[in-house]
């Protein structure tokens, strides 16, 4: 008996589904047929590669333009705040000037300024009693000027798409292959210093899982079973993660975004 392979048009669709990640709305029949024939499922895979390359250069495009804009808008603030700054000093040092200028022009004479000292001093004396009489002049208040920190530009390229890894993770962002269940989403977000749980349903109980940083450098490789917590020692950007059977067969890989 021949088996019905999906149409081109078909092929396109489910292709469009896998980079979008909504594979939930092929039928079930649709996928039992996809997950028992490698040549539909090679040609879906296929095609899907192509319209990501497609769609590659206006992502890389739209990422650079927000880059450039995001690191044009801290240079501003950071201008604006040096400039609030080298006023403030100015205007300080031009305060303390005419301050020395004018306790230099009102000073008395030697002579007068020691008959004020004897008058300051002097002691009261009456009657009844004798007192001596001290007047405290305050010290001049000392100027402060805080300059603020200024974050590192690095920190904007922690959350830069890596392209290899983009690619990977839009086509195993659901799981076509194998029987397993990812119940964590394929792109989760995650406060900084906040541990996280990725969770799977399968048969198999031994799995290797990998975290990968943004440059594609490994950051994290253990041996798990259905779930992995993540460290609350991971910095803030975006990270790459991927389940491996223990025949070392890709099944799965996600994205983790830590702010």
């Amino acid at each position: 008996m021949d088996i019905r392979h999906l149409t081109e048009q078909e092929i396109a669709t489910y292709a469009e589904y896998l980079n979008e990640g909504t594979l939930d709305k092929i039928s079930s029949e649709e996928k039992e047929h996809i997950k028992n024939c490698d040549a539909c499922n090679n040609e879906i895979i296929a095609v899907a590669d192509i319209l990501d390359q497609m769609h590659k250069s206006v992502v890389e495009e739209s990422i650079t333009n927000n880059i450039e804009l995001n690191i044009s808008k801290k240079k501003s603030v950071i201008n604006y705040t040096l400039i609030g700054i080298a006023a403030s000093i100015i205007l300080a040092a031009v305060i303390i000037m005419l301050m020395s200028e004018k306790e230099a022009s009102i000073k008395p004479r030697i002579a007068d300024q020691q008959t004020i000292e004897q008058e300051i001093y002097s002691p009261v004396t009456d009657s009844n009693s004798t007192e001596e009489v001290v007047v405290d002049v305050p010290e001049k208040e000392e100027l402060e000027i805080t300059i603020p920190d200024v974050k590192d530009e690095e920190e904007l390229l922690a959350y830069v798409c890596n392209d290899d890894l983009e690619q990977l993770s839009a086509r195993y962002n659901t799981a076509l292959r194998g029987d397993i269940e990812i119940t964590t989403d394929s792109i989760v977000e995650i406060t900084a210093g906040n541990p996280f749980m990725l969770q799977w349903n399968a048969s198999d109980n031994d799995f290797i899982i990998e975290i990968y940083d943004n440059k594609a450098q490994l950051v994290i490789e253990e041996s798990v079973h259905n779930s992995y917590e993540i460290s609350s020692e991971l910095k803030e950007g975006l990270y790459y993660w991927k389940l491996i059977n223990s025949d070392f067969d890709l099944l799965f890989c996600g994205k983790i975004i830590i702010r």
